[in-house]
């Protein structure tokens, strides 16, 4: 059995002949609901919340009842009576808090609860110093974010431009193929429509190549970009470069990383571990990679970190 009321102290049917008059609307002596009062018309007995309906002393049928017909009620208990309810009975709106989308409750003592509302956008539940109670709170920044995906596919350059000052850069690529003896080279540039820098980069490259190690570097007023790598063969090769300062004036941007593939011609795998600056004070909002020569199959993933 179930949908019954718990807890009633004062069962005292009340008949009341609501006449033949038909139509919709009838009124009841006292104040009810529906699941405490019984409704017959023409000797049938009717289902409450489906052929009728309470609203304080208000009756309304769901079908209009011909004239000539009579209609009978009995209030089984007097409203206000009723103090437990059925298990899982309770809905939010019979409740004291307002709820609101993303909004939870949460106990705030013996039998005792409160509403915390929603947070802000990507902010994490945690508990707070007391330990008594959850709130939200912004998770501080340090990690790389993923920004975009290029797919090059017989591209000059690839390039990404108008980037904000607040974070340092990493472009991982993959996969990359180039003409052979081409190498990998990184400018960088500044203003709305960017003006790349043509000279003045300084880097230094390590590369081990089975048992070798070779180095090499540039460093002068007429170095036109960072070398990323040695000249390699036109197997796929991969890496990601790191760039730091980009859009601070009073330093050089600079950056590190590190590339593998095969060496020129011959095809021997190679590891090509590089570090560079541009020497001159500039804030720079633009990074450029572009082939030495011919162009870049492969793909380019930007991330980003706070670097404030």
């Amino acid at each position: 059995m179930s949908n019954f009321l718990v807890g009633n102290t004062n069962y005292a049917p009340v008949w009341t002949d609501l006449g033949t008059g038909g139509g919709v609307s009838y009124t009841l002596p006292s104040s009810g609901t529906a699941v405490s009062t019984l409704v017959v018309v023409g000797g049938s007995i009717q289902e409450p919340g489906v052929d009728y309906s309470i609203s304080g002393t208000s009756l309304s049928m769901t079908s209009s009842i011909t004239a000539g017909i009579g209609v009978l009620a009995c209030q089984l208990y007097a409203l206000g009576t009723v103090n437990v309810p059925v298990d899982n009975s309770v809905t939010a709106a019979k409740t004291d808090l307002t709820l609101a989308e993303g909004s939870m409750i949460y106990g705030t003592g013996a039998d005792a609860w409160t509403l915390l509302a929603k947070g802000a956008a990507n902010q994490q539940l945690a508990m707070n110093a007391g330990a008594t109670a959850p709130e939200w709170v912004t998770v501080a920044g340090g990690g790389w974010e993923f920004v975009s995906l290029t797919s090059a596919s017989g591209a000059s350059d690839v390039k990404y431009e108008t980037l904000s000052g607040n974070y340092d850069y990493r472009v991982q690529f993959r996969n990359l193929v180039m003409s052979d003896n081409a190498k990998t080279t990184l400018v960088f540039g500044t203003g709305g429509t960017p003006t790349y820098a043509s000279a003045y980069y300084q880097y230094q490259l390590l590369r081990a190549s089975q048992s070798s190690v070779s180095s090499a570097g540039n460093d002068g007023s007429g170095q036109a970009a960072i070398d990323l790598d040695w000249t390699m063969h036109t197997e796929a090769r991969s890496g990601y470069v790191e760039i730091y300062d980009l859009a601070d004036s009073s330093t050089y941007t600079s950056c590190v990383g590190v590339t593998i593939g095969q060496t020129g011609t011959s095809g021997v795998e190679c590891n090509d571990c590089f570090t560079g600056r541009l020497e001159t004070t500039q804030a720079d909002n633009a990074i450029k990679f572009d082939p030495s020569s011919g162009t870049f199959t492969g793909g380019f993933a930007l991330f980003r970190r706070p670097n404030a």
